[in-house]
């Protein structure tokens, strides 16, 4: 499995673009394009004669996709060993998002972890490997402009909270809080953090600090409820959009 990455060519996409481009892609770093190929821009979304708006740049899947690999020293540890350096790749990707810092941040549910490429410092790391950050079945992430990532946990029935390093920094959701956390969203402005949960048709909404018990959006009138919600996201103008 692989992330295909796209180049956006305008400011303004139709709505239903943006989702093609967020379930494909999810977007690429725009200060730090990781592996810009030339000469593939023709393999561009829409076709001739309309204007192109995103075009394909690269798919990611390894570690050698962004040049990552280990130091010499390791590497002349594993020489002296007899081990033959592993190839890290994605195994089953769900989510992905890209933070502040340009790092692209995949949900793997068949590693159970929280894959980070690096291309600016060419690093790949695996989060939520163990303790009080251990992932099971991860979902959906996102971040805010701290540099905390918040990470799903569907099997977990919670919300992991990293810091900008990959530390354990917190966890959201007791017990009968969330029973499958998918999507999530923060947003800042009003200090609020967005969780959709599939079982329970709704989204739940936590102050961000200190983490509060969640009130439901979703199942307090027909108007307002929600059929299987899976993903939702803020825009700039705090408008928030979910898919069902």
């Amino acid at each position: 499995m692989s992330l295909q990455c796209c180049q956006a060519k305008c400011s303004r996409w139709p709505l239903w673009a943006v989702m093609g481009a967020l379930l494909l892609v999810a977007g690429c770093a725009t200060g730090d394009k990781i592996g810009t190929t030339p000469g593939l821009n023709e393999l561009a979304w829409p076709q001739p004669p309309e204007q192109p708006r995103v075009a394909f740049l690269r798919s990611i899947s390894s570690d050698r996709d962004i040049g990552a690999s280990k130091s010499r020293s390791h590497r002349l540890k594993d020489a002296l060993l007899g081990k033959t350096e592993k190839l890290r790749r994605l195994r089953k990707p769900y989510g992905v998002h890209v933070d502040k810092q340009g790092r692209i941040l995949v949900t793997d549910t068949g590693l159970g972890k929280l894959v980070v490429f690096d291309g600016k410092n060419k690093t790949f790391s695996l989060w939520g490997e163990g303790g009080r950050g251990v992932l099971a079945k991860p979902i959906g992430v996102t971040s805010d402009s701290f540099g905390k990532v918040y990470v799903t946990d569907m099997q977990l029935q919670r919300v992991v909270v990293f810091d900008r390093d990959g530390n354990f920094f917190s966890a959201i959701g007791k017990k009968g809080e969330l029973e499958r956390p998918a999507g999530i969203a923060v947003n800042e402005k009003i200090g609020r953090i967005y969780v959709v949960d599939v079982k329970k048709h709704h989204i739940a909404v936590f102050d961000m600090a200190p983490w509060s018990p969640p009130s439901a959006n979703g199942e307090r009138s027909p108007v307002s409820s929600i059929s299987q919600p899976t993903w939702h996201w803020i825009t700039k103008a705090s408008f928030m959009w979910s898919i069902a």
